[in-house]
């Protein structure tokens, strides 16, 4: 199930939720949750789950306004295009296959391509699984058990394979001319859209799980196997700050 708080409440920590929806019969796993604003309709959030379907809300009212159906397996990862050549959403799932979704259409799904069936992105050892997929206009970069790469989703194709070579990749992201990968390794990558490296940084953790970016502060976070979240500079990536998480005893 899917439970809300209001900010206003989350240092209470006796406060019940303010909504709750649930999944299913309440055995459902959820893998990626997000809110996603579409130009014609109202904010929806989106829910990826494990049993390989994709549920669409409408965030205000909680009605369930679609179901999307297509991977085999668990879907680990959803991204919002903006409807970027006519796609919504791009999912990525632990069958290796990445979704493209128009949630307007009656028959959602556009096209699906399967970057492990790259010779230059395959790595059988790590696995086939999408765990990571961004996007930004007509780009979308994913990875997971393949290496991490870059696609158009107008032309359909792969435009570049992304350092680094070793490590599953768990956090992509595009920013301004830069894309951002992390994983299963001691530090962050960034190269530019042809896939040349342009800068690589040490992480606190030796796997990254997240990466988020504020533009307008000059700054990019990452955090993942540790207590630790790192600060860096998004213009000279020089690392600002290391902060841990500590849990109330």
């Amino acid at each position: 199930m899917v439970k809300a708080w209001r900010w206003s409440d989350v240092t209470c920590p006796d406060r019940k939720p303010s909504w709750i929806i649930p999944l299913g019969n309440g055995s459902i796993s959820v893998n990626w949750i997000d809110v996603i604003e579409q130009t014609d309709m109202k904010a929806c959030l989106v829910v990826g789950c494990g049993d390989c379907n994709i549920y669409i809300y409408d965030l205000e009212t909680r009605q369930l306004l679609n179901i999307l159906s297509g991977h085999t397996n668990y879907v680990h990862c959803v991204g919002a295009t903006g409807e970027s050549c006519g796609v919504s959403l791009v999912s990525g799932g632990e069958d290796g296959a990445v979704r493209s979704w128009d949630i307007r259409r009656n028959n959602p799904e556009v096209f699906s391509f399967l970057p492990y069936t790259e010779s230059a992105l395959s790595r059988p050892n790590l696995g086939r699984f999408i765990s990571s997929v961004c996007t930004a206009g007509d780009w979308v970069v994913v990875g997971g058990g393949p290496a991490a790469s870059l696609w158009n989703l107008s032309t359909r194709t792969m435009r570049s394979k992304l350092p680094p070579d070793d490590g599953a990749v768990f956090a992509t992201k595009i920013v301004e001319d830069k894309i951002y990968v992390g994983g299963q390794n001691p530090r962050l990558h960034m190269s530019n859209f042809g896939g040349e490296l342009c800068n690589s940084v040490e992480s606190s953790s030796s796997c990254v799980y997240t990466l988020e970016v504020s533009v307008s502060r000059d700054l990019f976070l990452s955090a993942g196997a540790s207590s630790t979240i790192d600060i860096y500079s998004l213009k000279d990536h020089v690392l600002m700050k290391s902060f841990k998480i500590k849990s109330k005893s």
